[in-house]
Formats: C-alpha cells, structure tokens, sequence
C-alpha cells in the first residue's frame, strides 16, 4: 500500500457512534486548548509542556442551558451551565457555539431517544428560546497626567482641569 493512499485516521477520543459537529481554538481560566462539540458532549482539551492532554467533557445530556456574556472591552464568553458546575470558555463566534450547542442538545438521536423536541416544531424556534444574552457595562477610569483627578474614559477630557485624556 502506497503512503498516499492512506485512509482518514479517526480522532482517538471518540466513542463508537460519535463524530464531531463544531470544533475550534478556545481559552479558559486554566489555559489555551480546543473547543469540539459532537453529538454526545462538548469536550475541551489542552496540553501540556510535556504533551499530556487534560481534557474536560460536558455530556450533552448534562447541560441545562448556554449563552453569552458580553462584556466591554473584551471577547464575548460562552457559558455552559450543566448539571453539578459552570463553565466558561472565551471562544471564536461564542453566540454560535451556544446556538449549535442549544440545538444539538435538542435535537433527537440515537444517543438521545427521549427527546421530548416535537419532529413537527422547527429547530429555529427553539434557538429562539435560548436564554437572554447578559450585558454587563464596565466604566473605565483614567488618571489626568496634569492634575491627577479621575475621569471616565468616554469623556476624552478632564472634568476638573479640562485637559485632554
């Protein structure tokens, strides 16, 4: 056998009956890893210096809710909350992944026969019903280099001596 003519090799961490929907680049409090999201759980994997994988997977059947929280001068984060811990992940499109994480955990399969999702109801709906997005509003504060006072950011000048910020 020729060495191009090589089969595709499946990824090792898959189950039988498994496959992967979405996956990508994504950062937690611990560190930079991936983000994969497949028909049976969501599984983010870092490595180490040494090359060991840490990896934490969420079963589908286990999360009750995601959505996104926005916050001012900072990437969006994706919040999975499941069944026993929160989990934060600061992700590439997070609104999308909450959307394809929403949506494959409603939709019947194999792995999930008890879907309690009407074949008849449109899946956009139930997106539609994914919980409301969280804003929160952060006001930044700058030092004046020539009197010293605190200013907000959005100003652009000093309040008290009304030089520019």
């Amino acid at each position: 056998m020729s060495l191009f003519h090589r089969k595709p090799r499946q990824k090792s961490w898959l189950e039988q009956g498994e496959f992967v929907i979405k996956h990508g680049p994504a950062r937690t409090e611990d560190g930079d890893g991936t983000l994969a999201l497949t028909n049976r759980r969501l599984r983010f994997a870092r490595a180490d210096k040494r090359g060991r994988v840490d990896a934490i997977n969420i079963r589908l059947d286990q999360v009750t809710d995601a959505g996104v929280v926005r916050r001012a001068l900072r990437a969006p984060q994706l919040v999975v909350h499941a069944a026993g811990a929160d989990r934060v992940f600061i992700a590439d499109s997070a609104p999308s992944w909450a959307k394809e994480i929403l949506s494959v955990r409603s939709a019947p399969s194999a792995a999930n026969p008890a879907s309690t999702r009407d074949p008849a109801t449109p899946l956009t709906v139930l997106i539609q019903q994914a919980p409301s997005q969280v804003i929160e509003r952060q006001t930044v504060k700058v030092r004046c280099r020539y009197c010293g006072s605190l200013a907000d950011e959005s100003i652009g000048k000093c309040s008290s001596c009304g030089a520019k910020l």
